[in-house]
């Protein structure tokens, strides 16, 4: 049985798609796990009213709100699957999905397997993400350079992804309680290091909606903050182990970029400068190369800005008309 988990947070708007989507997969030996993590619209009753009509669906409440890695902790708790899915409730996955990651996973003899998604857009066009070609179909991991390749090239979310709970429970990994930003990176980091052997597959299976109204990705907030206390996490979680060392560096810096492309964009200027700030003494701490490395890594655009607080500055000052050219440029 593969047991999917969906923390549920004021989600009555999208929440009967995703749950349609879930229900109408061709692999039919699944529970469906939803935690209403404290929603205050009529979530709950949407998901009674699915369980009423289909058994496969268990309703978890929790009082108040304490963030989606609360409530995937409660919701693995709670599985009864030999797999875990996880599922965001703004999202839905297409009708195959799990069959094809389970085959995937039994014909490989894999510990997880991961597919390709469509990011949705607000005006409801997909697009298209893949897999790093580096990685290949099946990826055995022997050593650091494996592990470091996975840290570094696998997609940094979990919910594309079909995971052994065996490994979950054996090795008791959890989600960071408390934090509502990339905590989902923490788990999966622990998972990669108990991981013998990863497969991929290349079809887009999950549609993730990218313009999600009030999501923590999508907001300039204190919740950026959780991310290097996941980071410290990480790093904690691997100390001792040189070997590793480039690619944690390599991790944290790609962290440290996509901040950066939303600090570009606009927003508070105030704490953008404060966490720039942060951003900068965290990297230097850890990392003393962090900047000549920066200009090194591939996908990185203005590393040369991103490593100067001055240009950085300067840059939140430009007009949004550059801004656009700019971003336009660094997508290409």
């Amino acid at each position: 049985m593969i047991s999917i988990i969906i923390p549920v947070y004021n989600a009555e708007r999208t929440l009967s798609v995703c749950i349609d989507s879930v229900l109408a997969q061709t692999y039919t030996d699944i529970e469906v796990l939803c935690v209403v993590d404290g929603a205050g619209d009529a979530s709950a009753g949407i998901l009674y009213d699915f369980a009423r009509r289909d058994s496969r669906v268990r309703v978890i409440e929790q009082d108040g709100s304490t963030g989606p890695a609360t409530a995937r902790n409660a919701g693995l708790s709670a599985a009864g699957g030999d797999y875990i899915g996880f599922v965001d409730a703004d999202d839905r996955v297409a009708p195959s999905m799990y069959e094809t990651l389970l085959a995937a996973m039994t014909e490989s003899g894999a510990d997880l397997a991961c597919c390709a998604h469509y990011s949705v857009g607000a005006d409801g066009s997909e697009c298209a993400v893949g897999i790093d070609d580096r990685l290949g179909r099946v990826m055995e991991i022997t050593g650091p350079q494996d592990l470091g390749l996975l840290l570094t090239r696998i997609p940094d979310f979990i919910w594309d992804k079909l995971f052994r709970r065996e490994i979950i429970c054996r090795e008791e990994i959890r989600f960071p309680d408390g934090r509502v930003f990339g905590e989902d990176t923490v788990f999966l980091a622990k998972y990669l290091s108990h991981t013998a052997r990863a497969v991929f597959v290349p079809e887009p299976l999950y549609f993730y909606t990218a313009f999600s109204t009030g999501s923590i990705t999508n907001t300039v907030s204190d919740a950026w903050y959780d991310i290097f206390e996941n980071l410290k996490e990480i790093l904690y979680y691997f100390e001792g182990q040189d070997a590793l060392m480039p690619y944690l560096s390599e991790l944290c810096i790609r962290y440290y970029d996509r901040r950066a492309n939303a600090i570009l964009r606009g927003g508070d200027r105030d704490f953008q400068i404060r966490y720039l700030r942060y951003s900068f003494d965290f990297l230097s701490a850890r990392f003393p190369d962090w900047k000549a490395r920066m200009h090194t890594l591939d996908g990185i655009a203005f590393a040369r800005v991103k490593t100067s607080l001055p240009l950085m500055r300067l840059a939140m000052l430009a007009p949004a008309s550059l801004k656009a050219r700019a971003e336009e440029r660094a997508g290409r």
